[in-house]
């Protein structure tokens, strides 16, 4: 096991950092967010753009399902 380039020259040990048992598996995607932050391995700004990002994938797929006539949709669309 051994490192790998992250973009700002900081580098991500593969061994330890991120315990994939202490995941939640209903909260997959924050969870593995907020062990990267405890980790050092993501910053708060990377951590808003991620959320960002996801933001605007789902505001374009709610615009796709509903042809740009709503701005919402049921839960269990989502």
């Amino acid at each position: 096991m051994g490192s790998e380039k992250l973009n700002n020259g900081r580098e991500l040990t593969i061994q330890g950092g991120i315990r994939k048992s202490r995941l939640q598996r209903n909260q997959y995607t924050i969870s593995l967010m907020n062990a990267g932050l405890r980790a050092g391995l993501l910053t708060r700004q990377e951590i808003m753009r991620i959320q960002n990002a996801f933001m605007q994938i789902l505001q374009m797929l709610i615009k796709k399902y509903t042809r740009g006539e709503s701005t919402s949709v049921t839960m269990e669309t989502a």
